[in-house]
């Protein structure tokens, strides 16, 4: 089972195993996030502070890297602006996520304008209406189609035509999801359409040609790209996360087999990312943070992505911008089939995609 090569969004997946050790989540606080949580090691309990950025450390680390910038947007909402919302009481929103194809256009879901902004390097941005702007997640289909989550209003996966309109739509309620609420991603796979539930498994809700999946299998973990292993992540402590990865075919009572166990400077505030390519590599994103000394209890904050090989050898680590603001999102890091790393960053002025070779 391949996953869709165009999937861009369908992050080649990592969740909670059977031990509980995996918890992906949005961070409250903006970015996309995994968490680790076992029944005996708390979750780390994040300071209500908000994180500075060290922008020469962040400046040195980006010369180390191969950076393509993507696009830059304004908040706004003109064509080619994108929407952000800082509402006095609730949820500050912008982007809640985004896919590249393999052609390179940019797929936004810029739902507070309630509409998918589609940006290529050379073109002007297009734009395609959406029916309301609850949806929280995208995912590219092989059908030239857009699938899009709304696990709050319509409680459902909505497969939408370059026009926007609503070629059918799934619900999210049946087998295997009792609280559509509950979920919290969404992935394509060359079977069909799948979410993750309470960030621990896997439901497959449709078919590849859009229609209610009668079946509704469940996984526990992740998909690699090839789709032959399930990844999982967790964080081992304060400053060092561990990858295990288990067949797909193996009893979802199996534990799996340590990739690597992976240590890191600054204390790890909680996992991104867990993704791998056509070539099999593993790429772990990590939101680290480190105290000033000052004694103003600000905290610093760094991003990393590491690269590991088949063989659980690390192989590199790219620095990212870090993100600092309020804004929640579902999804802002991306892994390419060649390895690329995406991410879409916020600032005041606007939002920015940025590609990384690793």
């Amino acid at each position: 089972m391949k996953r869709i090569a165009t999937a861009a969004s369908a992050i080649v997946i990592a969740a909670i195993i059977v031990a509980g050790l995996l918890l992906f989540a949005r961070d409250d606080r903006g970015a996309g996030s995994v968490q680790a949580a076992t029944a005996s090691r708390p979750q780390l309990a994040l300071q209500p502070v908000r994180p500075v950025v060290d922008q020469a450390a962040a400046a040195a680390a980006s010369d180390q890297r191969k950076v393509r910038e993507i696009f830059k947007a304004a908040w706004g909402n003109q064509l080619g602006e994108l929407g952000r919302d800082l509402p006095n009481e609730g949820s500050p929103q912008a982007p809640m996520s985004f896919a590249v194809d393999a052609s390179g256009q940019a797929y936004v879901l810029d739902q507070v304008n309630s509409r998918l902004q589609i940006f290529k390097p050379g073109r002007a941005p297009r734009a395609i209406p959406l029916a309301n702007d609850g949806y929280q997640d995208i995912a590219l289909t092989a059908r030239d189609e857009v699938a899009l989550l709304d696990r709050l209003v319509t409680k459902s996966v909505d497969f939408v035509d370059e026009q926007g309109r609503v070629r059918s739509s799934v619900p999210l309620t049946g087998k295997g999801i009792d609280e559509p609420g509950a979920v919290t991603g969404m992935f394509v796979q060359d079977d069909g359409v799948w979410v993750e539930v309470e960030h621990t498994r896997l439901v497959r809700v449709a078919t590849p040609d859009g229609k209610p999946d009668p079946e509704r299998p469940t996984v526990i973990g992740r998909f690699s790209y090839d789709g032959t292993l399930l990844l999982t992540a967790a964080k081992d402590g304060d400053s060092a996360a561990v990858v295990i990865t288990r067949p797909v075919t193996a009893p979802a009572t199996e534990a799996g087999t340590l990739l690597a166990r992976v240590p890191f400077a600054q204390r790890l505030s909680h996992l991104l990312a867990l993704d791998s390519d056509l070539n099999g590599r593993v790429f772990l994103g990590v939101y680290l943070i480190q105290p000033k000394d000052d004694g103003s209890g600000e905290v610093i904050a760094f991003e990393q992505v590491v690269v590991l090989g088949r063989d659980g050898k690390e192989l590199s680590r790219i620095a990212l911008p870090p993100h600092t603001g309020p804004e929640e999102t579902f999804r802002r890091i991306s892994v390419d089939s060649d390895g690329t790393v995406y991410q879409l960053g916020f600032d005041e002025s606007g939002a920015t995609l940025r590609g990384f070779t690793p």
